[in-house]
């Protein structure tokens, strides 16, 4: 068995833990499975008044330091928001300047 720290974040906070563990991907199992058993929601600093999902379990394998990154859909989601925005913009422009061209040559 190897040894694994492993980070849990939500809500801007952190909470470190270590596991032991086969490998990464067992280490990412157990660290899923025992943050759903809600064992370590007093890990956490409070950050507000409400209960705010989990976002992100960042497992290094302390032997080879290699990590593994697992992120809610939620989290995901949240951090590509901007870019899609800025893509759905580009492209209101861009189907904004067609359509006046086309009016200006009818």
């Amino acid at each position: 068995m190897r040894v694994f720290d492993v980070s849990y974040y939500r809500g801007g906070t952190r909470a470190d833990f270590r596991f032991e563990a086969k490998n990464a991907k067992e280490a990412l199992d157990l660290a899923r499975a025992e943050y759903d058993k809600g064992r370590f929601d007093r890990s956490f600093e409070a950050c507000d008044h409400f209960p705010v999902s989990l976002e992100q379990i960042l497992i290094i394998d302390n032997w080879t330091q290699e990590e593994v990154l697992w992120q809610s859909e939620e989290y995901r989601l949240r951090e590509a928001a901007p870019q899609l925005l800025r893509t759905l913009e580009d492209l209101v422009d861009t189907a904004s300047a067609i359509i006046a061209k086309a009016k200006a040559e009818a």
